[in-house]
């Protein structure tokens, strides 16, 4: 089981928070808050394995919180796996705070059951990325779009270049051009003759890659 702080813009929607994850037997409530210094504590206190953070809060927002974690690394214990919550994918802070070490984010348009698929599916490992975030990530790495026909074609192994190499392989460039072209994880999922989950654990491992490179410049 794995223990989650929540941070909200607002009391109330820290609740219904509480009351929607509750559904979710994977998770343990740690404690959620509205206030970034009450947030710290919460994450010095639980050492929780998630932190499931609005991306804008009312007086900052969760670059602070990000910010925190990088300076002051837990003690005796991995820092928490963190997802954002973001009313738009096209939000320019969202590429940001990927950047600086969230692990993946979540359309919340105040659907009970998309919160709790959003925390189901970062559970297991998966992720979205639109459009906007794929071709800053390309542009991040330095890549052009691989050209749609021979993206298309399913890709070589092994997948994923190693972290580190600061490279995205081939099969990398070519799921981030088919998502920069718009395609959805399903349909790249069909192309490549791959299950959903598959494709979507792929796309949470770009995240992992983007962590380690440089800084990024912003444009799209």
């Amino acid at each position: 089981m794995s223990e989650v702080v929540v941070v909200r813009r607002t009391l109330e929607s820290v609740q219904r928070a509480q009351s929607e994850l509750a559904a979710i037997p994977e998770l343990h409530w740690a404690g959620g808050t509205q206030s970034l210094s009450r947030a710290a504590e919460l994450i010095r206190l639980h050492k929780p394995q998630l932190l499931l953070c609005d991306l804008r809060l009312v007086g900052g927002n969760a670059m602070h919180l990000l910010k925190s974690l990088h300076k002051t690394p837990l003690a005796n214990a991995a820092p928490p796996r963190v997802l954002l919550l973001t009313p738009s994918a096209d939000d320019q802070l969202l590429f940001q705070a990927l950047c600086a070490g969230a692990d993946g984010y979540a359309l919340d348009a105040g659907d009970p059951e998309q919160l709790q698929h959003a925390a189901i599916d970062f559970l297991t490992g998966q992720a979205p990325m639109s459009p906007m975030i794929a071709r800053q990530m390309l542009a991040c790495f330095g890549e052009p779009r691989t050209p749609l026909h021979r993206a298309s074609q399913p890709p070589s192994w092994p997948f994923i270049a190693p972290v580190r190499s600061g490279e995205l392989a081939e099969s990398e460039r070519s799921l981030l051009s088919l998502l920069a072209h718009g395609l959805l994880a399903g349909e790249i999922a069909r192309c490549w003759g791959q299950a959903l989950e598959q494709v979507a654990r792929q796309i949470a491992s770009l995240y992992r890659k983007l962590h380690a490179a440089a800084p990024c410049p912003m444009t799209v």
